[in-house]
């Protein structure tokens, strides 16, 4: 504890201890006081500087001693370097400030939870949410009174269909005043307290999130103005798409009424030629149906096709 060998320190006064003369007198009157008293001193940590000047940390019991021989009376002092565990106190109680620092000025909110109810939540998650200060988040019951119903159920059902929530998602959240706002959610499991609990960090990417359905928006609105310039463009195809099945129709009407004016028709000639009259009729029917929805502004959506039925209609 002193830095010196048993030989070195057999012998000396209390001057050769301490390389400060002061911290030699603060030591001299510690053993005055425990002879005068006659009762044993207890000092957890006393700085002291050893015979090469290095600092260190001591616990010390000192506890009157009579010698049954000499019958002089001393004091035992019992000395125990602390020095290392000090150390590793303060680098741990820096590192535990320098961790807190961080969580307390990340912008990102953050809340730790054990079986729903909150246990710790940042300043950060605090204001995302509309609270003055996280001691109103961790008097909250569950962190079901700030997450959205729907979500809250959806994590809720994957539970009790036996999948893990996943780690990374979008939930939407009640702030205090009612406001609903959109979380990016990151959880992991950690220890707190020496007991499980599940750690989430929250983004608001509300502003996010409306930027892209703004963009979504601008985006079909764009398809809408190109698909009017491309039936500017395609008018003399589509006449000429709907006057094939109208030149049909008027062909096969034509037919029928000079078959009867004459007198001379089979009994199935009629059918045949009113069923393609009809078949014609819807086709242009359909023609002006696809061009309608076609033209008319709407969300986009991709469906599955069958090729052989794109190419049959196109060649009819």
């Amino acid at each position: 504890a002193y830095g010196m060998t048993v030989e070195t320190l057999a012998g000396e006064n209390h001057e050769i201890l301490r390389h400060d003369l002061n911290e030699a007198s603060g030591m001299i009157a510690d053993d005055h006081n425990v002879f005068e008293s006659g009762k044993p001193v207890f000092i957890p940590e006393e700085p002291f500087t050893d015979y090469e000047g290095r600092r260190r940390i001591l616990q010390i019991t000192k506890t009157p001693f009579h010698d049954p021989i000499t019958k002089q009376k001393s004091v035992l002092s019992v000395a125990v370097d602390i020095t290392d565990l000090k150390q590793t106190e303060e680098a741990r109680r820096k590192s535990e400030e320098q961790l807190r620092c961080v969580i307390e000025g990340s912008i990102e909110g953050i809340c730790v939870h054990s079986g729903g109810k909150p246990i710790f939540a940042n300043q950060a998650c605090a204001d995302m949410l509309g609270y003055q200060s996280s001691e109103e988040i961790l008097a909250l019951d569950s962190i079901g009174d700030f997450i959205a119903p729907y979500d809250y159920d959806r994590a809720r059902c994957y539970r009790e269909a036996g999948y893990e929530v996943p780690t990374r998602y979008e939930l939407d959240a009640v702030r205090k005043d009612g406001k609903i706002i959109t979380l990016e959610s990151i959880t992991t499991c950690i220890y707190w307290e020496g007991q499980a609990a599940i750690q989430s960090t929250y983004l608001e990417i509300t502003a996010r999130k409306s930027a892209e359905r703004e963009a979504d928006l601008n985006r079909e609105r764009l398809a809408h103005l190109d698909r009017l310039s491309i039936v500017n463009e395609m008018t003399s195809g589509i006449a000429h798409e709907i006057n094939q099945p109208l030149t049909a129709i008027t062909t096969y009407a034509d037919s029928c009424q000079r078959l009867i004016a004459a007198g001379r028709y089979k009994d199935d000639d009629l059918p045949r030629a009113l069923e393609r009259i009809s078949t014609s009729a819807k086709r242009a029917s359909d023609i002006i149906q696809k061009l309608r929805a076609f033209i008319k502004q709407r969300t986009s959506e991709r469906v599955p096709m069958a090729c052989n039925r794109v190419v049959l209609d196109a060649v009819k």
